[in-house]
């Protein structure tokens, strides 16, 4: 089985709808921001865009040795192809980016113009969570195939909040490309977004978003279903 998900634990779609008609304008492209090392990649045909809920602490966040090899090791494929100015940037800044790579350090809430009831309504059925965002992928267009930085201590979870039957998820497995169809229906999904290439489609006319985060453990959406679902039938 690729993916897992949630039956009984679902997301306030409506809750998440509110928070994109009311934000349009502060969604962005991943890769435009300088104070990223991701923009330090190409943003040429960039379909996909980002409106963060929890943003990375830099004054109280923890670098780490995986983070700052990475960095390292992108500095040196820049120094390669002849972008020094590009690598330099990476290394001079490579305290600030390794934590950046860390996602247990995005945990700043926005509250100037996200509402903390998200966060909440996220924690009430997974505890704590990380790097909580909505993603929007234009009509059109695509999220290239890639693998997530997600540590095998946490688990990346997806929900789609607006979407359609043209939208598609694609997993390549063992060398077999696997395509799926999201439902926005208020569940939750996840699969193992570190080893298992991925990528979506939007084939549509469409914007499809989906609210995405990280859980801070990995313990399986079968076992939090459960929970969910013991704890509330206690308390009626």
């Amino acid at each position: 089985m690729i993916m897992e998900q949630t039956n009984y634990i679902k997301i306030d779609l409506d809750m998440i709808k509110e928070i994109i008609s009311r934000n349009g304008n502060n969604f962005y492209c991943p890769f435009s921001r300088d104070t990223s090392y991701l923009s330090v990649f190409d943003q040429d045909g960039c379909s996909a865009e980002f409106l963060d809920i929890q943003l990375c602490d830099y004054n109280k966040g923890h670098d780490n040795r995986k983070g700052k090899a990475y960095i390292k090791t992108v500095s040196r494929g820049m120094a390669k192809s002849g972008r020094v100015s590009d690598s330099k940037f990476l290394l001079d800044n490579i305290d600030d980016f390794s934590k950046e790579t860390n996602e247990a350090n995005h945990v700043k809430d926005i509250y100037d113009y996200i509402s903390p009831k998200i966060i909440h309504h996220i924690e009430d059925k997974f505890g704590s969570v990380c790097r909580t965002r909505i993603v929007k992928l234009a009509a059109g267009g695509e999220m290239p195939w890639h693998k997530d930085e997600t540590s095998n201590e946490f688990k990346r979870v997806l929900c789609p909040i607006i979407t359609n039957d043209e939208c598609i998820n694609m997993f390549d497995v063992d060398g077999n490309i696997v395509e799926k169809h999201l439902p926005a229906d208020g569940r939750c999904y996840a699969f193992d977004s570190g080893r298992i290439s991925h990528a979506v489609f939007n084939r549509s006319d469409s914007d499809r978003y989906v609210l995405i985060f990280t859980i801070m453990n990995n313990r399986s959406l079968k076992d939090y279903d459960k929970h969910y679902r013991l704890r509330k039938w206690n308390s009626n």
